[in-house]
């Protein structure tokens, strides 16, 4: 199968995503509230999926996720807490969509923020603007095209914790430049970056991991954000996965770093990873 077919049509999916959780009055980022902001995190991610039964019934037998329905927004949960959202996209007569993961990074002062991305380059495809319940908005693609929603979480950002099982651990820029990907996101929320290898780098922000950044290692896929799950055991999910109807595009002893890692499109096209990951919360040691 093609990698150029899981390529994402991310403007146009990210606007009918928001347009529907503010018409749904989305579900809060933190709840019991925390009004703590972590610039830097990402706070929350949404699945916009052609088919959400099929997505809902994929991601339950591969990680056990189970799901509140709020209207016609799909709660995600993984061991009884809220850890995203699906939405339902709906493809015009004649059309095709696929599947996207979609990440929303806490920024700290909203205005400050966009103001800042546009004077670097990127796209503002929506927003500043208020979801209900949610918070404060933009729709934003970075200076090489990678999506991203920057988000002023109303009631505060989740709390920093190790991640669990079938959790996100964090995200990954898939890059063609990453030095000018690090430099944007260094203004934007303020990364410090620990080279880790000759061409990865990890995004730190209050002495915690954030996100890890490197450049493109698989041709034909474009730039773009990748959420990376924990998992126990890499190879095996890999393989459940493809049971379940998804393709592995990446198996776990084809990356570079080691059998810990797979690169996972879901039935629908969405792609994410799963990694094996030993350690406690993911803190910073320079």
């Amino acid at each position: 199968m093609s990698y150029a077919k899981f390529l994402m049509i991310a403007a146009v999916m990210m606007m009918g995503l928001l347009s529907a959780c503010n018409s749904m009055k989305a579900p809060p980022i933190a709840d019991p509230p925390t009004l703590v902001q972590h610039t830097g995190k990402f706070v929350w991610h949404e699945l916009l999926t052609p088919d959400i039964e099929a997505a809902k019934n994929f991601y339950a037998a591969l990680f056990g996720w189970t799901f509140n329905e709020a209207d016609t927004y799909t709660v995600v949960l993984n061991k009884g807490k809220a850890i995203a959202g699906m939405v339902q996209l709906n493809a015009a007569s004649g059309k095709t969509l696929n599947g996207q993961w979609l990440a929303s990074l806490s920024v700290a002062d909203m205005e400050k923020a966009t103001a800042a991305a546009t004077s670097a380059g990127a796209i503002i495809h929506e927003g500043p603007k208020v979801i209900e319940n949610r918070g404060r908005y933009a729709l934003v693609s970075d200076p090489g095209g990678a999506q991203v929603i920057l988000l002023r979480a109303g009631t505060g950002d989740p709390d920093d914790s190790e991640p669990e099982i079938g959790a996100w651990l964090w995200d990954e820029l898939w890059t063609d430049d990453t030095a000018a990907a690090i430099q944007f996101y260094q203004d934007i929320v303020g990364y410090s970056t620990i080279a880790d290898s000759s061409d990865y780098n990890i995004a730190v922000n209050q002495d915690i991991w954030r996100a890890g950044i490197r450049p493109m290692p698989i041709k034909g896929m474009g730039p773009r954000w990748i959420p990376v799950i924990r998992v126990k055991d890499p190879e095996a999910t890999a393989k459940r996965a493809e049971t379940l109807g998804g393709h592995v595009l990446l198996a776990p002893y084809q990356t570079v770093e080691s059998a810990k890692v797979a690169l996972i499109a879901d039935p629908t096209g969405a792609v994410f990873m799963v990694q094996a990951w030993s350690g406690a919360l993911l803190a910073a040691k320079e």
